[in-house]
């Protein structure tokens, strides 16, 4: 089950049973999304996208490996 989901069923257990502020799981699954439609669009750029690594002059391995980590994280692999 993806973690969003996880935590967005949390936060309404919490909310039903009493428990107090359940804000933090929202807020959290909230913040997942946001940097995963980051990743996404990162991933989307032209130079990544097309996988025309070579050409660009800013493709560094340093760059090489972030984007290999970003792709890891959107599947889930990190």
């Amino acid at each position: 089950m993806d973690i969003v989901k996880k935590l967005r069923e949390r936060s309404q257990r919490w909310s039903s049973a009493g428990w107090g502020n359940s804000d933090v799981f929202d807020a959290a699954a909230d913040e997942i999304e946001r940097l995963r439609e980051a990743l996404k669009g990162l991933l989307q750029c032209p130079a990544i996208a097309d996988g025309n690594h070579n050409e660009p002059a800013w493709y560094d391995p340093e760059t090489a490996m972030a984007e290999k980590k970003a792709r890891a994280a959107l599947k889930g692999d990190e």
